[in-house]
């Protein structure tokens, strides 16, 4: 029964890291494509992240983040609530720049623009 669980919870960060790196993928395509995209999603994925790093550094059970993803889901509303929704939302833009590195911004050129 014990090797059960210790597989378990090697499945559970499995599809934890897979859902984080998705939600990653998601924020640089949705703004390498210049498309619309909100805090909360952003947000959200900033605390799927949290989530993550503390099961990791902290001596927690990772059986924890079936509990915190749906809470981080639900965070992701903070944006819309002031006062929440101002750190909220400056932590998401902070957290979508820092995604968002290396993309072009509106500041660069194209790359077919003459000089």
């Amino acid at each position: 029964m014990n090797i059960f669980l210790d597989v378990l919870e090697w499945v559970v960060l499995a599809v934890a890291v897979m859902l984080i790196l998705a939600g990653l993928i998601f924020i640089r395509q949705r703004a390498s494509a210049k498309a619309g995209i909100t805090y909360g999603v952003i947000f959200s994925n900033l605390c799927y992240l949290l989530a993550m790093v503390a099961i990791l550094v902290g001596d927690y059970s990772p059986f924890h983040l079936l509990w915190l993803f749906p809470a981080s889901w639900a965070a992701g509303f903070f944006t819309l609530i002031p006062p929440f929704s101002y750190l909220a939302n400056f932590l998401a833009r902070l957290y979508g720049h820092i995604v968002s590195v290396g993309l072009r911004g509106e500041r660069g050129k194209p790359e077919d623009a003459a000089p």
